[in-house]
């Protein structure tokens, strides 16, 4: 069973009617508590898109497999990429 808690909002009086129009009594705690959650959710989603759109990119001419091991171990940066190509340090 969920934990739930009260709380207190305030939202504009044409909102609130609208709510209290479409939604029964008994049920607006969840409709709320469901909109909520997609909201967070939608805004989540939003947030891991943007990171993925600034993800610093590499070259990928040479061996996609090498340069994925370089940038996991904590490599490549500009001195460790020749050429398109990332290559291990020595």
């Amino acid at each position: 069973m969920t934990i739930k808690e009260r709380f207190t909002i305030t939202i504009p009086a044409t909102l609130k009617t609208e709510l209290e129009q479409a939604v029964p009594a008994g049920k607006r705690a969840q409709f709320t508590a469901d909109a909520l959650e997609r909201a967070l959710q939608e805004k989540a989603r939003i947030e891991l898109l943007d990171a993925l759109d600034n993800l610093k990119s590499y070259p990928s001419s040479g061996d996609s497999v090498e340069l994925l091991r370089n940038i996991r171990q904590g490599h490549p940066d500009e001195s460790v990429l020749e050429q398109g190509r990332a290559v291990s340090k020595k």
